[in-house]
């Protein structure tokens, strides 16, 4: 097992020697620990030089990743309880309908669930919605900002995708495919 010390905060790390060519890839997962993919023979040195120079992020994201988990990991999906968006948190309004549904107005997410359905069980109804609603509005954003930075760059990817990747962000293969989570 490897460590750094940033600050008075140590930071373990698995570390993986790959066929990468210069870089390294950091992943912080849900449990804080963070993942180091080298390239093969990269010294300790340079790894260590590597992991300094992106120290601020990776405190930061452990941060996150903490206030992500706290926050998020014990929902209900009752009335009153807020969801993030965009960064923001908004407040979520049940009510009582035929079919389960999901929007976002004025500010707030209104859920529709059906009447005979009781409180426990909101859950079951409403998770898989706010996952579909965070599908399609990631494909709306990312679509927009792929398009507004591709002035910047001489190929336009081979492919845009939303999945679940669950320990990235994103990733850009070398066939110009870009993945987002």
């Amino acid at each position: 097992m490897h460590s750094i010390q940033i600050g008075n905060t140590t930071v373990p790390y698995d570390l993986i020697f790959t066929g990468r060519k210069k870089t390294i890839e950091l992943t912080i997962g849900h449990n804080n620990r963070m993942t180091v993919k080298a390239p093969q023979g990269m010294t300790e040195d340079a790894l260590t030089t590597n992991l300094f120079r992106r120290a601020k992020w990776i405190i930061n994201n452990i941060d996150r990743m903490d206030e992500v988990i706290e926050y998020e990991s014990n929902k209900e999906f009752i009335s009153g309880e807020k969801y993030l968006l965009r960064g923001r948190r908004y407040r979520l309004k049940v009510n009582k309908g035929d079919e389960p549904a999901l929007k976002f107005l004025k500010g707030k997410f209104h859920a529709t669930i059906p009447v005979d359905v009781p409180e426990f069980e909101y859950k079951s109804y409403l998770q898989p919605l706010f996952l579909e609603y965070y599908h399609h509005k990631a494909e709306q954003v990312i679509d927009e900002r792929v398009k507004r930075y591709l002035k910047y760059f001489d190929d336009e990817p081979s492919l845009i995708k939303i999945q679940d990747l669950k320990e990235k962000w994103g990733s850009c293969s070398k066939k110009n495919q870009l993945r987002f989570n």
